[in-house]
């Protein structure tokens, strides 16, 4: 009798380990984050308890340009002379920009398998990677017509994302009233193949 249940936990504990194994697996390869703020419709953070996730809910809001998301190219210029002189590529220069996102690791404890397989399907939704190319020999129609030494700098560009998703939740102002709230769960930068460029002059 005894050797039966102590299979019996030695079963229990495979699975449960496995289990928590495997989730800790899911959530690494999610890039989540102990500090991500949880942002809500509520005044506080404080003041709110969170049930369930509501499900079908994960939607986007669109933030904007991420400008410097990644570096791409940098030239350094000086110029003397009267005739104004336009920048040319001596290269061709090609980079790849990936994705990147950070989900709420609150959200994804409470919400739990399902709400990470959600966050995973919406994250199929952007774009992984972007490539842009500049060739020898052409111009990004940038011109000098004062003396000085210059530095360019050209940079791809993402759109940045707020990920939200509803949930049941419970305020201490009203703590017997289950409400539905729009919970920031996360964010996502989508690369683009586009630049932002800075021309500065040095000296």
């Amino acid at each position: 009798m005894k050797k039966k249940v102590i299979i019996l936990i030695a079963i229990i504990l495979f699975f449960l380990v496995g289990y928590f194994l495997n989730k800790q697996t899911i959530v690494e390869n999610l890039n989540l984050v102990e500090n991500f703020v949880d942002n809500d419709t509520v005044k506080s953070i404080d003041s709110i308890t969170y049930g369930q996730e509501i499900p079908n809910t994960i939607r986007n809001e669109y933030i904007g340009f991420d400008n410097y998301y990644k570096h791409f190219f940098k030239a350094s210029i000086s110029f003397t002379g009267d005739t104004p002189f336009t920048y040319i590529f001596e290269q061709t220069i090609e980079k790849t920009s990936a994705r990147k996102h950070v989900v709420s690791s609150k959200a994804s404890a409470q919400g739990g398998h399902n709400f990470i397989a959600s966050i995973v399907t919406h994250l199929s939704e952007y774009s992984p990677s972007e490539t842009a190319i500049i060739y020898q020999g052409q111009s990004p129609g940038i011109s000098f017509n004062k003396n000085g030494e210059y530095e360019i700098n050209w940079y791809m560009k993402a759109e940045k994302y707020y990920i939200y998703s509803d949930w049941e939740a419970w305020t201490t102002d009203e703590p017997n009233t289950k409400k539905i709230v729009k919970r920031l769960v996360g964010t996502v930068s989508e690369p683009t193949p586009f630049f932002h460029i800075e021309v500065t002059k040095v000296k």
